[in-house]
């Protein structure tokens, strides 16, 4: 199996009504955010880019 990772993880399933720094103050216990952006046309999907790699397969194995 091969498996690539990215410092950018997908995340969906957001209450719409949840914003951008509740999201924030969860994955900052797993590092640095770079960069976090809600998709345009539907608020319950957003990118999230940790500093490292690691960070964000710490997140992900968290919030999968």
């Amino acid at each position: 199996m091969l498996f690539f990772f990215r410092k950018k993880n997908f995340m969906s399933y957001f209450r719409t009504e949840t914003n951008e720094e509740e999201i924030r103050n969860i994955f900052s216990q797993y590092g640095t955010i770079k960069r976090f952006k809600f998709f345009e046309k539907d608020r319950k999907m957003a990118l999230i880019e940790m500093d490292t790699i690691e960070q964000a397969i710490a997140a992900l194995i968290v919030y999968h």
